[in-house]
């Protein structure tokens, strides 16, 4: 996701107004797995999307190509009616 999905143009700006969280998980030590546990996440890629309430509306587990990730954002936005405000991902 990261070299291919988030470094698309389309997405990078689609996600401007994002609050991002990245964390490297891939030493995947103790406290990379304890992150891992919290968000319930199985390995990266993970992308985990938030509301403005820190509440989570939406996930990717795997990889998904910058089409197929615009449309998970268009269905939380639609979701929850507030644009794209809030995300982390692992």
């Amino acid at each position: 996701m990261e070299h291919l999905t988030f470094s698309d143009p389309r997405v990078h700006k689609r996600l401007a107004q994002l609050s991002l969280m990245r964390a490297d998980v891939t030493a995947n030590n103790a406290d990379d797995l304890e992150l891992l546990k919290r968000f319930r996440l199985f390995g990266p890629p993970g992308t985990v999307l938030f509301n403005s309430q820190r509440n989570e509306v939406d996930r990717v587990v795997g990889y998904e190509s910058p089409d197929r990730f615009f449309g998970t954002v268009d269905r939380w936005e639609r979701r929850t009616g507030e644009p794209s405000g809030a995300g982390a991902r692992c």
